[in-house]
């Protein structure tokens, strides 16, 4: 396959899976990027929120006008006070963070009154969610989760929440990746392209679809990815084993 079979691949199922859950590009994309196209892991880390951003917006944009995300504001703006700060942590971090420890932290993220602390409940989950996210993990794994624990939002709605914080934390991690040096621009500017047409799709199709369905469809996914690192992990510590 080539290289630009590989990119239109990956940008349109990085696209796909983030229009139709609201995250989880990040958990396809870092390690597609690391396996097809050869990005060094910290590189493909910051890289991968480069191509996120765009496909995030227009999965926005489609939530917006086809699901009823009036309710859910206050709540976004909360998740999304905790990830400005989390981001700028987790960009910060990526570069303290030893490949081992990098990956270990991905396969974990694959998977006053009572109102007031509720919020405070959802800014600190916005917070370390924004860690990771600032990392390029994917924060929603943790947060859309948790939204839907803590709060009485559905599926479609604790997305759109997702996506609206993923929108400024994504902001100061790439100000900070861009300092450090660590985005790979050409590498971003075709996946993103590409994953533009399937961040449409994938949205469309989850504002069609019944909440719970999207629900189970949404933790399919997370089990999905999960397992999927897991083995890669065991066959690397089976390889090495026999090396």
């Amino acid at each position: 396959m080539t290289k630009k079979c590989k990119r239109t691949a990956i940008g349109l199922v990085t696209g796909f899976a983030n229009g139709l859950f609201g995250s989880g590009g990040g958990t396809i994309v870092v390690p597609a990027m690391e396996r097809f196209l050869g990005e060094e892991e910290h590189k493909a880390h910051a890289t991968a929120i480069a191509v996120i951003l765009p496909l995030s917006l227009l999965s926005l944009g489609v939530y917006l006008w086809k699901a009823d995300l009036g309710a859910v504001w206050r709540i976004a703006l909360w998740a999304s006070a905790g990830g400005l700060v989390g981001g700028f942590v987790g960009a910060k971090l990526l570069q303290r963070v030893s490949g081992v420890w990098l990956h270990r932290i991905f396969i974990h993220a694959c998977g006053g009154s009572e109102v007031n602390l509720m919020m405070w409940g959802v800014a600190a989950i916005g917070f370390f969610s924004g860690i990771i996210s600032g990392m390029g993990i994917g924060g929603g794994t943790i947060l859309i989760p948790a939204l839907l624990f803590l709060t009485e939002v559905n599926q479609q709605q604790a997305q759109g929440v997702n996506l609206i914080y993923f929108i400024p934390t994504a902001v100061v991690a790439l100000i900070t990746h861009h300092k450090n040096g660590t985005l790979d621009l050409k590498t971003a500017k075709p996946l993103a392209l590409l994953g533009l047409a399937g961040a449409a799709a994938g949205a469309f199709l989850a504002v069609s679809l019944e909440s719970e369905i999207l629900k189970k469809l949404f933790g399919g996914f997370l089990l999905l990815m999960g397992l999927s690192e897991i083995f890669k992990k065991k066959k690397g510590e089976d390889t090495h084993a026999k090396g």
